[in-house]
């Protein structure tokens, strides 16, 4: 080719995706993909009481969260393998999904908004001495090993199965961690380690060609 960056090129093999139709016809082209996504997180949207978006904010939250459901889809499978695509999976809200992921970012967004309890980013972390909120830790300190990772191997599955099990240990701290009504010190270093869970959530997801979602 005669170009300086030529031999730094070369071809990463990726597989197949089978099954993947919308509802005009056969023939896809990946505006009409992600038409499709769109059109059927509105369809969601209708369907729920939990939205916190309406008008032109619904539309375009529907665009991200119908995009975010296609590019996680694709990418939590290994890149060399061949897969069968599915709406119903990659459009849920449960299971391993984008939907899941931005729901929790959401989410995540909403308790550090409503928290009542000022973020430090200085904490003393010392009070987190829980099962889930120390697993927590542990899986955010792995961050930089999982992008090295995916970058020598060329391979963004590593990124979105490192994200699905942060959502899994988040949502645990959910459940077991609370904020308010807590001591002072406590609440200060579980709201910095929510924090530091949207933080590379918000990394990881941009990374890979999601815009994350305060609401929706």
């Amino acid at each position: 080719m005669g170009l300086s960056w030529a031999n730094q090129c070369f071809h990463a093999r990726f597989g197949k995706i089978k099954g993947l139709s919308t509802r005009k016809g056969n023939m896809v082209l990946l505006d009409h993909i992600i038409d499709e996504a769109k059109a059927r997180m509105i369809d969601e949207q209708g369907k729920t009481n939990t939205t916190r978006v309406f008008g032109e904010e619904a539309e375009k939250a529907a665009q991200i969260l119908g995009v975010s459901a296609l590019i996680v889809a694709d990418f939590k499978q290994r890149r060399v393998k061949d897969y069968k695509f599915s709406w119903d999976t990659a459009l849920s809200p449960k299971g391993d999904t984008g939907v899941k992921l931005q729901y929790l970012h959401a989410r995540l967004n909403s308790l550090l908004m409503n928290s009542g309890v000022e973020l430090d980013t200085g904490a003393n972390t010392l009070p987190l001495t829980e099962p889930s909120a120390l697993q927590l830790v542990f899986h955010l300190g792995q961050w930089d090993e999982c992008l090295k990772q995916s970058y020598t191997e060329l391979d963004p599955s590593i990124i979105v199965r490192y994200l699905f099990k942060l959502c899994n240990f988040t949502n645990k701290c959910f459940k077991e961690l609370t904020v308010k009504g807590e001591d002072p010190d406590l609440a200060r270093a579980r709201i910095l380690l929510f924090y530091s869970s949207k933080q590379v959530l918000a990394e990881a997801l941009t990374l890979i060609g999601v815009q994350p979602l305060d609401k929706m």
